[in-house]
């Protein structure tokens, strides 16, 4: 999160005045740190994701843009990809991807609800 701000505006201020001012705030970051983090390689975790994300992305597509986080966990699962449920909640939040919600109850009936306190209907048929 730092290194981020800090590649964000090392143009304008410099690595160094920039980790000086953030010392002055109370949050100390060498800059040594900086270019230590800017080196690095991507973790195992990191590079994980990014194929885990196209594979998402892909059958997220295929079955038409509808799957949640579950479904998405269970077609991975049965085409062999071994990830853990709560992986695939992430990866899908990061991608904002989400699946369609079900309609509820009070939304599946075509006749208006009627007010509190109206009147019944006439019945049409004489029931007592």
């Amino acid at each position: 999160m730092i290194v981020d701000f800090i590649d964000r505006h090392k143009k304008k201020f410099g690595v160094e005045p920039i980790c000086a001012q953030l010392e002055a705030l109370g949050c100390k970051f060498a800059p040594s740190s900086y270019y230590e983090a800017r080196s690095r390689r991507p973790s195992a975790r990191a590079l994980r994701d990014e194929d885990l994300k196209k594979q998402i992305i892909a059958e997220y597509e295929e079955n038409y843009r509808c799957c949640g986080a579950r479904t998405m966990w269970l077609q991975l699962r049965g085409k062999g990809i071994d990830v853990a449920r709560c992986t695939v909640e992430r990866l899908m939040k990061v991608l904002g991807l989400q699946g369609v919600a079900g309609r509820s109850p009070a939304g599946r009936s075509s006749a208006p609800r009627p007010e509190p306190g109206a009147p019944w209907a006439k019945d049409p048929v004489g029931r007592n």
